[in-house]
């Protein structure tokens, strides 16, 4: 049987956003207590071929979606090196699909011992629409999952309780 204490390798999924630099800051602190390395994923969308004249397929070389994927390779290197700079084993990958279905995937190929993954705050109707990756992760992920929420400086909040959908407007856990 796994257990947190023998966890190797965490995977953290980042898509560059504040969530998911605070999900990296908590996974480098597990790291270093549990003498882990950590690997950096990050899951683009695929793009369809788009077939332009004559007849040539995009992308093509300084394409918009080739340049954005090579500055989200430098984002991805400047994450690693912050935590290598910490004294931290870290590696990174990145490869194109269903954000869900690629963390999971990516799970299992590495044998991650623990996927520790930021929050965004979509609530109500964008929550229910949309739903969010991390509860598909913790669904179907090999692994125990860390989801970090998003700390900002705004009170918390929660649904009403006779909203379970959270579709109505969010009121504060404690009066200000």
């Amino acid at each position: 049987m796994m257990t947190l204490k023998s966890t190797r390798v965490i995977l953290v999924p980042t898509d560059f956003s504040r969530a998911s630099a605070q999900a990296a800051t908590a996974a480098a602190e597990l790291a270093e207590l549990l003498g882990a390395s950590v690997e950096l994923l990050h899951v683009s969308a695929p793009v369809p071929a788009i077939e332009s004249p004559p007849g040539g397929l995009l992308p093509t070389e300084g394409s918009p979606v080739l340049l954005a994927e090579h500055a989200d390779s430098g984002e991805l290197n400047a994450v690693a090196e912050r935590l290598r700079q910490r004294g931290i084993k870290c590696s990174t990958a990145r490869t194109m699909g269903k954000t869900h279905v690629e963390i999971v995937a990516h799970a299992r190929k590495i044998a991650a011992g623990l996927i520790v993954m930021g929050s965004h705050e979509h609530s109500g109707i964008a929550a229910t629409l949309l739903g969010h990756v991390y509860e598909k992760v913790v669904r179907h992920a090999p692994c125990p999952v860390l989801v970090v929420p998003l700390q900002t400086s705004e009170a918390a909040s929660i649904p009403e309780d006779d909203d379970p959908l959270g579709l109505s407007f969010m009121s504060p856990l404690v009066g200000t």
